[in-house]
Parts: C-alpha cells; structure tokens; sequence
C-alpha cells in the first residue's frame, strides 16, 4: 500500500541487449579479436551485470535468484511478508465471493504462506553468501571474482530469518480463515487437492527447514570461515560462532518466557510451532557432533527451489560449536523443567524430557573416528 508499482518486467530492449547485439553483430573494420575484446571488457559496468543457471545453483551469490525482484533479495523477501501478513487478515472476504467455493481461499493462503518459503530462501543465502563475477583483469572497473557480503548485511538478514521464520508469532492465523481452507474434493485437470485436511504445521516447518538447513550446512559454515581470510582489516566478517548464537537463542527463547508457577492466568507452555523447530534443531546439532553427512537438498524442494547441496563434513570449529550449545539447550531444558516442571502441560514437558534424553545420548556417544 501507497507503493508506486512499476513494471513487473521490461518493456523494451536494455543495455546488456544493446551489448550482446554488439558483440554479436557489429561491423568491424580491422582486427576483430582485438575489438571484440574491446566490448567483452565493458562486463563489469553496473547495466551488464549478468549471471547464469550455474550462478543460482551452485555459486551462493545471494543477488542471483528466481522468485524475487529488486536490487535487495532481503528487503524484497521482506516486503513480501508484509504484504503476505497484511493480505491474510481479511483473506476470505478478498478472494472468495458469494456463491463461490471456498477452495479459492485455499489456493490463495498456500499463495500467501508460499511468501515465507520464498523469504527463507532469499534471506538465508545472504548467510555466508558472496557476490561473484566473471570479469577479466584489467577491465575497466574490474571486480574480484568472489566478494563476500558484508558483515553487517549477512547479521541484518540472519536477524530478520529469527525473527520472521523462526518464530511463531510470524504465523499468527485466524482460526475462522483456517476453518475456511476448502478442497474441491474431486480430481480433475486444474485441480489435484482432493483431501479436506491440511497440514499448516508441517508447511511451516518445511519453510523452518529452508532456513536452518541453509545456516547450518557444511558449506555455509566451511565459507563463512573462509570469509575471514578474504575480508580486509577492520570489515568485521560474520563468524561462525554468530550464525549458532542466533539460532539457538531464537529458536529457544519462548524457554525464558514461560510464566512463573505464581502466575494462575494460563498453564505455560510451547506452541506445536516452536516444538517442531526444537526438535529440528536439536536434530541438526546432533548429527553434526555425531559426524553424520551434511546437508541435503530435500529442504529446499519444499517449495520448488534448488540451491546445491554438500555431503561434506561440518568444519571442526562447527562440531565444537554444536557439542556446546547442545550441553546449553540441555541446561536451559532443566532449568525450566525444574522451575517450572509440574506447571507445564504434559505436551510440553513430554516434548522437554525427550529432547534432554536426546541430546544427553549425543553428548555421550563416543567421539566419532573421523573427527579431526
């Protein structure tokens, strides 16, 4: 709202067309190679910058993407939340008209949450990410062939994921909008989605997946390290040890708001949102301390995006780093189950018990013989 909307895509040809028609098609008296050359070399001005299938899949760079628009992936995933949250208050009354079925209400929330998956996709890649480029030396304005996103857009970005993914309050819905998710209840050519239930719980831990599968992976970790080396002096480079700070206090962090035994207005306990989150948590730190191969791209084809994907082995800084914070999730754990333990509803204090035992088993598990 009050957003002057421009075009969605370009209505005429742009400079890089104007460009590669040059390259390709100019008439050129004298040495060609040379003068060709000459035109190759405008690739690092601003209007040409281009990238490839191979950039979105395998190279990290967090402005090569599908599914976004803008100079700023993070701010447009950003905005797409914003627009998502305010579209999905009055979303019955918007999309389905009298007389019509309410499968239309259906369609347009899976639209809507879609927003959130595409969001964890955009914003985490800046996590670790890096803008790369095929420019050649000595071409005027000339960029190193990887640059690693700043620090301060890398936390910015990683700050927005604990804040707009992780967290539950990022999925407030109304229960008369999710009464209203109608199928059409028969298959045919425009429509497969016979089944009247839906799981919102397990699409939104599909969405948390993204995020923390992308965060947490070998790859992710073994560059942000990486990065340390490339940064110049005094641009404070994010560490890995921020990336697991951030995780574990957003994901953990309803632990320290569960009201106090006095407090008779309501029975503490965690929301099925935050449970699942936990225990995908948990189970990522357990496998990395453990040695269990990296990341997959199963969590990323949750919503039709593939970003590569590594079986390599965590860095032992990372392993380090998981073995930590698992022995602090398990002493937050006991806190509360002895502050607040007969307090609790049974979910919750089912769901505490057996992450403790859990991560109590990883902890002891011998080391594992291909840790460094």
């Amino acid at each position: 709202k009050g957003v002057k909307q421009g075009d969605y895509y370009t209505t005429t040809i742009g400079p890089y067309d104007y460009w590669a028609i040059e390259y390709g098609y100019k008439q050129i008296d004298g040495n060609e190679e040379a003068e060709l050359k000459k035109i190759a070399s405008r690739a690092a001005e601003h209007d040409l910058v281009y990238a490839t299938d191979e950039d979105v899949i395998l190279n990290d760079d967090p402005y090569v993407n599908r599914y976004d628009l803008g100079a700023d992936p993070c701010a447009f995933a950003k905005g797409r939340i914003e627009m998502a949250t305010e579209l999905l208050k009055d979303l019955d009354a918007r999309v389905v008209k009298d007389g019509e079925s309410w499968a239309r209400m259906r369609r347009a929330f899976n639209i809507l949450l879609s927003q959130w998956g595409d969001a964890a996709v955009l914003s985490s890649q800046y996590v670790a990410g890096q803008s790369v480029s095929r420019d050649h030396k000595a071409d005027k304005n000339a960029r190193d062939p990887i640059v690693p996103v700043a620090g301060a857009k890398q936390r910015e970005c990683l700050k927005f994921l604990t804040t707009e993914v992780f967290s539950d309050k990022a999925f407030q819905f109304s229960p008369a909008a999710l009464r209203r998710l109608g199928s059409e209840r028969w298959s045919h050519w425009g429509s497969s989605d016979v089944s009247a239930d839906i799981s919102v719980f397990e699409r939104i831990l599909a969405i948390q997946k993204i995020a923390l599968g992308r965060c947490l992976s070998p790859a992710t970790l073994s560059r942000l390290q990486n990065q340390e080396l490339q940064a110049e002096p005094g641009a404070d480079p994010m560490r890995i040890d921020e990336v697991f700070r951030a995780l574990t206090d957003g994901v953990w962090s309803d632990l320290d708001k569960i009201p106090a035994k006095d407090d008779k207005t309501a029975r503490p306990g965690l929301s099925i949102i935050h449970r699942n989150l936990q225990r995908e948590h948990v189970r990522r730190l357990g496998g990395m301390v453990l040695g269990g191969p990296g990341g997959s791209l199963s969590d990323d084809y949750a919503y039709m995006v593939l970003l590569g994907g590594s079986n390599a082995s965590a860095p032992a800084d990372a392993r380090s780093l998981a073995r930590m914070h698992l022995k602090e999730i398990v002493g937050r754990i006991s806190k509360t189950l002895d502050a607040q333990g007969g307090q609790l509803d049974d979910t919750t204090r089912a769901h505490l018990e057996d992450c403790k035992e859990k991560i109590s088993k990883v902890l002891e598990a011998r080391i594992d013989s291909r840790e460094p």
